[in-house]
């Protein structure tokens, strides 16, 4: 006869939550985490479970204050021009313009020579010269 199909008074079927086959109640074992499993699928619990770690006291034994950051502005041509979004806060200055439109300030200060090449990977856009060659005025 097949286990667990045998007829013993007060004992019923039980299925194994871990392995799903079938015993007699009497076989059945009450797990740790709530199963009920046959005598194979059986397991303690692990005895580190109940270890409780103690947290670390980490600590240095002298702070220093955090210095606050210090920016210092520097102002040049375009920063201290009288253009609108050109100029910035304490260092524009009216009528400062240079003779100069907005586009050429620009033009004058961030485009140089190595900034003006059409060479791919080396030139800016807005400053690129088709057929510039910058080696030559170096």
């Amino acid at each position: 006869m097949a286990k667990g199909w045998v007829y013993k008074p007060a004992e019923w079927n039980i299925i194994c939550d871990v392995c799903g086959i079938k015993y007699k109640s009497s076989l059945s074992k009450f797990r740790w985490d709530g199963l009920i499993t046959c005598p194979k699928c059986f397991e303690h619990r692990h005895p580190q479970d109940y270890l409780k770690a103690r947290p670390d006291k980490i600590t240095v034994p002298f702070l220093r204050p955090i210095a606050t950051e210090v920016f210092q502005e520097t102002c040049n041509m375009v920063t201290g021009s009288g253009y609108a979004d050109l100029g910035t806060a304490d260092c524009a200055r009216a009528d400062t313009t240079f003779g100069m439109t907005a586009w050429e300030l620009i033009q004058y200060v961030y485009c140089t020579y190595d900034k003006k090449t059409g060479v791919a990977g080396v030139g800016y856009a807005g400053c690129m010269v088709p057929m510039f060659n910058a080696d030559a005025y170096f």
